[in-house]
């Protein structure tokens, strides 16, 4: 009989190898069995090539584990890879390749500061979600997420020209901007904005801290028209919005 000891202390992750099997040393392609060294756990995530920017090695991330429920733990951003991820379909063995133009996702590695408590709940394997904080801004203008309205851009006036067709390029862009209240009437306002936060985004320009923001439903803010009189609607705390509606 022959004894294997393994060079780390860890937590048995996988055995592929079954009872009987012959285990010949350097000659067997199937591993006796997988041993994850638990002293430091990583979480993989994918960002999308859009944020991908943001994210910097050495922020810190807030990781939720869907086995411990709303409990949070921290972590750190260790590794960005600077390969993108393409996403690709198969069928029948066979990998399709479609010459179209795919999302793009980028894999970033997060090392997680963890008590034992913690560590012996954690098994290889298990899925969490990760909120990185890419900036902090202080002191800023901010509004709720939803009270961001997008309407088309009003187009520069150009002259006419004989058989001239605007071409799709020529087609006006959107802006965003928010409503807001000026006596019992509502304006639209355009806005240029920063960092995106959970539930609030920052406003560079376009509205000053003593303005009233509108909010409501997206279907609703933008059926608004400038000049719309409203009624301005007072929660009481703990209220909700249904509750307001008297």
């Amino acid at each position: 009989k022959a004894t294997q000891v393994a060079p780390i202390t860890g937590v048995i992750a996988d055995i592929p190898s079954k009872v009987g099997q012959f285990a010949v040393a350097q000659l067997s392609s199937t591993p006796l069995l997988t041993i994850a060294d638990m002293s430091i756990v990583n979480v993989e995530v994918k960002v999308d090539e859009t944020e991908i920017a943001e994210v910097e090695v050495g922020q810190r991330v807030k990781v939720k584990v869907d086995a411990f429920k709303d409990r949070e733990v921290d972590g750190e951003v260790t590794q960005k890879t600077p390969l993108a991820v393409g996403k690709s379909s198969t069928q029948g063995g066979l990998q399709n390749t479609i010459n179209v133009q795919e999302a793009k996702e980028f894999r970033v590695v997060i090392r997680l500061d963890i008590s034992d408590e913690i560590r012996n709940g954690l098994k290889p394997g298990m899925s969490a979600t990760a909120v990185i904080t890419t900036k902090i801004e202080n002191n800023v203008i901010a509004v709720p997420l939803q009270a961001i309205v997008p309407k088309p851009a009003t187009p520069a006036p150009s002259p006419a020209v004989a058989g001239n067709v605007p071409s799709p390029a020529d087609k006006p862009k959107e802006v965003n901007g928010v409503y807001i209240l000026q006596g019992n009437k509502v304006k639209f306002v355009e806005i240029t904005t920063g960092i995106t936060g959970e539930s609030d985004i920052q406003i560079l320009s376009g509205v000053q801290a003593d303005m009233e923001v509108i909010t409501g439903p997206s279907r609703v803010l933008k059926a608004l028209k400038d000049n719309t009189t409203v009624k301005r609607l007072v929660r009481k705390p703990g209220e909700t919005a249904a509750d307001g509606e008297k």
